[in-house]
């Protein structure tokens, strides 16, 4: 391994993680969540089955000779002590806190307890007490000591002949050195309670006699609250003066995102305004920050009030005593901080006073984890005056340099050059939260040739210790650490091989019967398993690359059986028994060395689980890291398999017959197939958005909301039975109810995020998201409606065969079920074969005139004209979504263009049902001033909208039009999307949804305008049934 690939952060990982196993291994530890295959959240019933299922397999009793049974005593002793610490609550909180350790201590004081979660706590506590007692003088006390220090008198040449240096010399320094300040600080934080800590801090700072000022410090005593996991409040008092209080309020309401405010008053001068400081900040992008603060200072007033205070710059100038409340002037600051995962840090910020502003940016790069280097940019103006412009003050440049001594402690060398401030070097020293720094002033002005020896030449020999003494040194000390701890594994090594190769003996025969049986059902069949430091140099789950990866290294199954010490083991019998039901899950959160038949084959490296298996009669690939969950099939393995359209007229293949079992359990059985595939396909197409539009909470709450259905639907078993249907069905209808609010979920994600999409792919989403979304609801819708009307027709029979009271009585009775009348023969589960459009109209009329008027206290009328009595075969929840759309606009239009031309009354809206050879066409007429050219080019663009206030729309829809639409028998309440007035509202996803309903069995929607006058809308219709039964969705 050369240098440049040798990586010490993570070796220095993998020595702690070597020497945490090699613990354990020798103490016999195991991780009995792995041994029995349970997550760690897994409930009771969960252990008991696990358990139930590895006694099946290694219980002694199963199992014939000395040999095996003597074999199997050992696993089912392990899987038997995982069962027991598992079961019982008490124990089981011990051990997830304190590992084994605390398996005793569980027994001992479990009983005494009343619930699980006082064990939970008690244990937390037990934990945290622990890591505190080994670090408490170190943790709860914080503590900062600054000695600065003068040289610039024998360094500088333009201080040696200061006159002030030569007169404190022999007071404060030898040799030119003169201690100017001295700064200490220390606090001390103890938990009060579980939401409340308490935090005494002490201030002092010393001058010497030449200064300014004298010594002064300060005591305060903070009080902090946990108000909820994203909010805390403060309150500081102090001790002594200045007697300044101090309340702060902090919440973060996301991860960057934040908004403090704090209040500073003088206790003991209440004419002085209080001190105000708000600030904010949110993330621009996953690296960067920007914030805002804005500071009030003491110095202001409001009106008469505060005008005399003794902040105020007038009474200063008048020549009134000095206050002892220190001055403050207001301020704002703006600026941005951001970080890579690369090491980098910087940030920028400008900030003016009221006499002052300032420039700063700095920047910080980590070379390593033990170096880093940080550089900073100050450009400092003032204006005392008030006048304008700035004269400049200063302009600083410093330079950082930070060294880690050990893992806690940490050396630093930092130098500030200043045209103004000179060269100041300041020597750190920081372990855990303590510190003490040395600044030494080495000259007053700017010296060229003096900051490059200060910052150049210790620079270059940090940089060069660092590379050739430090790094080799700590490289040659862990892999010499690395070597001892592989040497004493090896006969741990040995034993768990041994005990592997002893359970996947016991499992071949049982396994063997499985994998018979799935080759014979086309289930789930490992074909290889291996486990261990993997030579496949290649991403997780990505199946096309990893078949060129092992075609690339086929050399390594050479490797692996040549080699010492293989890299990796075969696992394939003992995965293929963790197969249940075609499914094998393995939980996550820990190594998977402790599955009954693994081992570790290569202590200390990074592990892998490798797999082939077939299902389905395809053969798929994978690899997930060792503590990795997995579960197989793969979710983007559903992705190989090709949607299968569905035609209408097998939709309504039902049509003229009772429903059967057979019919329902063919019905689910492609429903569950297919919806799966469906599902996945879309969340895959959720991956491929820009990464700034996938983030968006909108955005993501659909993809969460189509990912949790593919996640359900997909964990069912094949179903062969009528009680696994009803289950698979009513589960179906839930996430179809859940997936009700996602058009405008999305559209109002889009709609946010258009600056950083552009329109053309943003319209091929959508329309693909709602054809997608068509077609799944219709399958589904479809299935759950002849699921209801199988049973219904079951219930009818069976009350037929009670009354009939006799067998041909019965039998005649059951001929008539479900063909008893026009209501009952109409329906072919989510399709209705005799819809009425004209009936649909007045339904839909009527509720959109109720919401009108409750939107604008008026409401135009409407009639109903033409073929009234035509019907059509269609699916009823998409037919009242495109009118109710269309007569949403109407009405709006109609209202909005009489207020406008002060018109007396609203002419009604005329609605006007044609018949035609396989379609019914519906005209609709309104008088509301019609749409103008430029807006009719973008009437079916998506986040396009004529109404000017959407939030109005949002409040009419969620205050009025719930009740209302309660009350139409809709399947989908009101057209899948809530409809008129609803969320979708001002969205500007209306009308080119409709288009895509209407144009979804082949119809059509088109808008024909007279601006100034009214608008017609033709909308065409397509029989279902008949004319696109051949429609394939």
């Amino acid at each position: 391994m050369d240098s440049e690939a040798w990586n010490e952060e993570q070796e220095e990982q993998r020595l702690k993680g070597m020497r945490r196993e090699w613990e354990a291994a020798s103490a016999g530890e195991h991780d009995y969540y792995a041994v029995l295959n349970v997550s760690r959240r897994a409930t009771t019933e969960d252990i008991r089955e696990a358990y139930r299922r590895l006694s099946r397999l290694f219980h002694p009793d199963r199992h014939h000779g000395a040999e095996k049974q003597e074999w199997a005593r050992r696993q089912f002793h392990i899987i038997q002590r995982a069962h027991e610490i598992l079961i019982d609550p008490a124990v089981r909180a011990a051990y997830d806190q304190l590992g084994e350790q605390g398996i005793n201590l569980g027994k001992a004081v479990g009983y005494k307890l009343h619930s699980v979660k006082d064990l939970q706590d008690k244990f937390e506590r037990e934990a945290r007490m622990r890591r505190i007692e080994d670090v408490d003088e170190w943790v709860q006390s914080q503590s900062e000591i600054t000695l600065s220090v003068n040289g610039s008198g024998i360094i500088s040449p333009y201080s040696a002949q200061s006159p002030q240096q030569s007169s404190g010399k022999s007071a404060h320094g030898s040799g030119g050195l003169i201690l100017q300040q001295l700064f200490m600080s220390h606090s001390f934080t103890a938990s009060l309670s579980d939401k409340v800590s308490g935090t005494i801090e002490g201030r002092m700072l010393s001058r010497n006699s030449n200064a300014k000022a004298g010594n002064n410090g300060v005591v305060k005593v903070m009080i902090k609250r946990t108000l909820g996991p994203q909010t805390w409040m403060s309150f500081t008092t102090p001790v002594l003066p200045p007697h300044v209080v101090a309340v702060e309020a902090v919440h973060c309401p996301s991860l960057g995102t934040f908004y403090q405010a704090k209040v500073e008053q003088h206790a003991l001068d209440l004419h002085t305004p209080p001190a105000i400081t708000v600030q904010a900040g949110r993330p621009l992008s996953p690296y960067t920050t920007a914030f805002i603060s804005v500071a009030t200072g003491n110095q202001y007033t409001l009106g008469s009030m505060w005008k005399n205070s003794s902040t105020r710059a007038l009474r200063r100038q008048a020549g009134k005593q000095p206050t002892l409340v220190p001055r403050k002037p207001s301020s704002v600051t703006i600026g941005l901080t951001g970080a890579r995962s690369t090491g980098e840090e910087l940030g920028a910020n400008v900030t003016a006073t009221s006499n002052q502003a300032y420039i700063q940016a700095w920047y910080k790069r980590k070379i390593d984890m033990y170096f880093s280097i940080s550089g900073g940019l100050i450009v400092v103006g003032h204006n005392p005056q008030h006048a304008a412009p700035l004269s400049l003050g200063d302009i600083s440049v410093n330079i950082d340099m930070a060294g880690e001594i050990d893992r806690h402690t940490k050396l630093g060398w930092k130098v500030d050059l200043g045209l103004a401030s000179g060269v100041t070097v300041t020597i750190y020293l920081r372990r855990f939260r303590n510190s003490v720094k040395l600044p030494l002033l080495l000259t007053p002005m700017l010296e060229l040739e003096l900051a490059i020896y200060a910052s150049a030449i210790p620079m270059a020999a940090a940089l060069a210790l660092h590379y050739f003494v430090l790094k080799p040194r700590r490289r040659r000390l862990i892999e010499r650490q690395m070597e001892i701890l592989k040497d004493e594994q090896r006969y741990q090594l040995s034993q768990q091989q041994r005990q592997a190769q002893e359970a996947v003996r016991l499992m071949a025969d049982s396994v063997a019967r499985a994998r018979k049986q799935a080759l014979a059902a086309n289930g789930l069949v490992i074909e290889k398993a291996l486990y261990g430091d993997l030579p496949f140099g290649i991403a997780a789950q990505d199946t096309n690359i990893l078949r060129a990866a092992i075609t690339k290294f086929g050399a390594s199954r050479t490797a692996l059986s040549t080699t010492d010490e293989p890299r990796a083991c075969d696992v394939t019998v003992a995965l293929h028994a963790l197969v249940v039901g075609d499914q094998l899950v393995i939980a996550g959160n820990g190594s998977k060395q402790f599955l009954p038949g693994f081992y570790d084959p290569t202590f200390g490296a990074p592990k892998s689980l490798f797999i082939r298996y077939r299902f389905k009669g395809k053969l798929h690939e994978a690899i997930v890291k060792d503590d990795q969950a997995l579960a197989i099939p793969m979710r983007e393995h559903c992705i190989d398999q090709q949607i299968k359209p569905v035609s209408i007229g097998q939709l309504l293949k039902y049509r003229r017959q009772p429903l059967s079992m057979e019919n329902i359990l063919d019905s689910v059985g492609y429903t569950q197939a297919e919806l799966p595939v469906r599902l996945a396909k879309r969340v895959i197409s959720f991956h491929k958005l820009p990464f700034i539009v996938g983030t968006n909470p909108h955005i993501a709450r659909v993809y969460n909301q189509y990912y949790e259905a593919f996640d359900r639907l997909h964990a069912f078993a094949p179903i062969s039975d009528l009680e696994a249907e009803w289950d698979f069905t009513r589960a179906l209808e839930r996430q179809t109810q859940v997936l009700l609010d996602v058009i405008p979920t999305i559209a109002q994600g889009f709609l946010e995020c258009q600056l950083y999409m552009p329109r053309e792919e943003r319209t091929a989403f959508i329309n693909d998201l709602i054809r997608s979304r068509i077609g799944l609801r219709v399958i589904g819708e479809q299935h759950v409606a002849l699921s209801y009307q199988f049973r219904e027709e079951q219930k009818k029979a069976k009350q037929s065969l009670d009354a009939a009271g006799s067998g041909a009585a019965a039998v005649a009775e059951r001929g008539r079920v479900g063909l008893g009348g026009a209501g009952e023969d109409v329906w072919v589960g989510a399709i209705h074969t005799r819809l009425l459009p004209a009936r649909m109209m007045e339904q839909c009329g009527q509720m959109v005139q109720s919401m009108c008027e409750m939107h604008y206290g008026t409401a135009p009328g409407y009639y109903v004209d033409g073929d009234v009595d035509e019907t059509i075969s269609y699916i009823p929840s998409h037919f009242e979504y495109i009118t109710c759309e269309l007569l949403k606009n109407a009405f709006r239009a109609t209202v909005d263009f009489s207020n406008s031309t002060n018109r007396s009354s609203h002419p009604p809206i005329q609605i006007t049902i044609t018949k035609g050879d396989g379609y019914v066409g519906v005209r609709i007429r309104d008088q509301g001033g019609g749409i103008s050219k430029e807006n009719m080019r973008n009437v079916f663009e998506y986040s396009w909208s004529s109404m000017q206030n959407s939030d109005s729309a949002d409040e009419h829809g969620a205050n009025g039009g719930g009740s209302l639409m309660a009350g139409m028998s809709l399947q989908t309440n009101l057209a899948l999307q809530h409809g008129i007035g609803g969320p979708i509202a001002g969205l500007g996803f209306g009308l080119p949804m409709a288009r895509l309903y209407a144009g979804y069995f082949g119809g059509s929607l088109d808008i024909v305008s007279m601006e100034g006058y009214g608008c017609d809308v033709f909308l065409k219709l397509r029989s279902i049934e008949g004319s696109v039964e051949d429609k394939q969705i």
